[in-house]
């Protein structure tokens, strides 16, 4: 009888604490975002660019990336680019290509990858490279063996004869490898790409266009750090040689 009756108090007693505390408050399990480490930035950034406007009018800019660094730049509201499937045409397709001039920069309608990501005294720094626009038209390409330079001994590929050539009102044209009196008509885009720009390396195997691998030879880099707790992104892009203030909003 003493028995039960002792377990009756504890349970009584139990109950009675229990009932009288308040709500225990278990804390957030989400990890503080200091900024010190990748992974504090992944995510999906929105913004714009203080005072600039891409082509379309548009201040827009977007980054997404994981914890690892990996990821995407992608500027203004253009649709994106559909790939490369026609090498006789310039790419983007429908671009008015200025003869031996290039749409440099952030263009619109591309990602571009990630590359270098680095976080250094809680700011991180990465950088896109604006010549991979071109380079999966570029590997579409058919090499074409460059005779003026090439030697016995060594042998240069481009992607269209190097016999010279032009443009005009009326198109762009290069010099007839059989017959150097005549012309032969070409996509001003090609020639451009091909002859004017150096957007693609080739070789005996296939065209590219070689990519940096470091932050510093990146001709477009962001340098940011987190504020908001973590919920907003602000610094600088690189843009020509200018810096320009940026903005971001994680979603």
């Amino acid at each position: 009888m003493k028995l039960v009756l002792r377990v009756g108090t504890v349970l009584v007693a139990v109950a009675s604490v229990a009932c009288s505390q308040d709500p225990v408050d278990l804390g957030n399990d989400t990890p503080a975002r200091t900024g010190e480490t990748l992974g504090d930035y992944a995510a999906s950034w929105d913004g714009y660019l203080e005072a600039f406007e891409f082509a379309s009018g548009s201040d827009r800019v977007r980054i997404m990336l994981d914890e690892n660094g990996d990821g995407y730049v992608e500027f203004g509201d253009m649709p994106l680019y559909p790939p490369p499937t026609n090498p006789d045409v310039g790419y983007p397709e429908g671009y008015d290509y200025p003869l031996m001039d290039l749409p440099r920069g952030p263009v619109e309608g591309f990602r571009f990858t990630v590359r270098g990501a680095t976080v250094e005294m809680r700011r991180i720094q990465l950088g896109v490279e604006s010549g991979e626009l071109y380079k999966a038209w570029c590997e579409i390409q058919t090499p074409v063996l460059d005779e003026y330079n090439s030697t016995p001994e060594e042998q240069f590929y481009g992607c269209l004869p190097n016999t010279g050539g032009g443009g005009g009102d009326d198109g762009c044209f290069i010099y007839d490898p059989a017959d150097p009196s005549a012309s032969i008509a070409v996509d001003c885009g090609k020639l451009t790409l091909c002859s004017f720009s150096g957007a693609c390396t080739c070789a005996a195997d296939g065209c590219t266009t070689p990519l940096p691998e470091t932050l510093e030879s990146s001709d477009v880099r962001l340098d940011a750090a987190l504020e908001e707790g973590g919920e907003e992104l602000a610094g600088t892009l690189l843009l020509g040689g200018n810096r320009v203030n940026v903005r971001m909003i994680r979603q």
